[in-house]
């Protein structure tokens, strides 16, 4: 009969409804890793840690001023599905657009109720505030993805005990997102403003005369709006109409307040 070794843990066992009751031992699976929901597993998902995703996309990655950039559209496709982008750069793209609509609609508005009868002024007017708007948006999008990324690259470390992620995968998925998204948040109000502006620019070059500037720019101003809410809807499966009319309603609100300022 032989022998238990000392520290050694029986298998487990079940036994068949034979008469014999002969032991049969359950098979065991080698390995079973269980991540925790939450934080954790959403990082670990999101981070793409499967071998053949990670040896593509690294191979595909150099370094410029500091910041992982992808070398061509395969590794940027993936980067992108990987850190989440694009939802994240959806959402900054629209309220950054509406942003610069309402900002160059303003700034029309106002030089109408003032008599403004120099396009270049408009069109100076307009840029250098989108222009400032891009600016502060790319800066501040830049400062803030990149601090939460350093908190959820600190907070992965923790919960994996301790390991060391700077400039692994995740990091530099975490980098190239912050730089991707501070793109698109400082581009869209430039972007967005224009066809506002873009009516002075053609009375400028004698193409429009001021007053058919300002009836040709106001409405575009506002359609833009009412396209961005259609957008909205279409993103959030909602009502187009109802977010249409809310952001157009928004520039039609902003054009009473003017002119009546204007007015008084």
């Amino acid at each position: 009969m032989s022998e238990k070794l000392e520290g050694e843990e029986p298998p487990q066992a079940k036994y068949s409804s034979g008469a014999s009751k002969v032991p049969r031992v359950t098979r065991v699976p080698r390995q079973i890793t269980v991540y925790r929901k939450g934080a954790l597993g959403t990082l670990r998902k999101k981070a793409g840690l499967e071998r053949g995703v990670k040896a593509r996309i690294e191979t595909g990655v150099h370094t410029v001023f500091g910041y992982a950039v992808a070398r061509d559209l395969r590794f940027i496709k993936s980067y992108l599905e990987i850190a989440g982008v694009k939802e994240i750069a959806r959402r900054y793209f629209v309220i950054n657009a509406f942003d610069g609509v309402l900002t160059i609609l303003g700034v029309i508005l106002g030089s109408y109720a003032i008599s403004v009868k120099n396009p270049s002024i408009i069109v100076s007017a307009g840029l250098g505030g989108c222009i400032a708007m891009g600016l502060s948006g790319f800066v501040g999008t830049l400062l803030a993805e990149q601090a939460e990324q350093q908190q959820r690259i600190r907070t992965l470390e923790i919960a994996m005990g301790g390991v060391d992620l700077s400039n692994s995968l995740v990091d530099k998925v975490g980098t190239y997102a912050s730089v991707v998204v501070a793109l698109i948040d400082g581009t869209a109000p430039m972007i967005a403003s224009i066809p506002p502006i873009l009516p002075f620019y053609m009375s400028m070059r004698g193409g429009f005369s001021i007053a058919k500037a300002y009836l040709t720019s106001i409405p575009a101003a506002i359609s833009e709006l009412i396209m961005l809410g259609i957008l909205l809807g279409h993103v959030s499966r909602g009502s187009k109409v109802k977010y249409g009319l809310i952001t157009g309603g928004a520039g039609v609100l902003l054009s009473a307040l003017l002119l009546l300022l204007g007015v008084g």
